[in-house]
């Protein structure tokens, strides 16, 4: 269930990881060994945030939560690389070991990866023949 963002041929930028819930209740969420930072939302709704350099390792209590049929998202972005020392070479992104829910496994999730990989990559914002656009976001 646990999908590196090398591992699907991505350098870097941004690896979702969705996973559906149904059944009991959801207290905490686990995950172990993320690079670098990771979001966790519960049916849309941020509800923490671990950080590697705080602690790669973290639980999130979300309280009791029914959970009939949820959906957890995981978003975890890359912060850059390490250009020196032992782990030059082997800093992979995303969470590299497990996911846990109320201490159990986690063995399915569906993978979606943001690959930001260079400026050539992305498109130009702000154009002399077209000024920009402001609309309103809605959350």
């Amino acid at each position: 269930a646990v999908v590196s963002t090398q591992s699907t041929g991505v350098s870097g930028g941004f690896i979702w990881y969705v996973i559906p819930w149904s059944g009991e209740v959801i207290h905490n969420i686990s995950l172990y060994d993320v690079h670098d930072r990771a979001t966790i939302f519960l049916d849309s709704y941020p509800v923490g945030t671990i950080d590697r350099r705080n602690q790669a390792n973290g639980t999130i209590d979300v309280g009791s939560r029914p959970a009939a049929t949820a959906e957890i998202r995981v978003l975890v972005e890359s912060l850059g690389r390490v250009n020196h020392g032992r782990y030059m070479g082997s800093d992979y992104k995303g969470i590299t070991q497990k996911i846990l829910v109320n201490g159990q496994p986690i063995h399915y999730a569906q993978v979606w990866v943001l690959g930001l990989t260079g400026k050539e990559r992305l498109p130009k914002l702000i154009s002399e023949k077209q000024p920009p656009v402001i609309l309103p976001a809605l959350f």
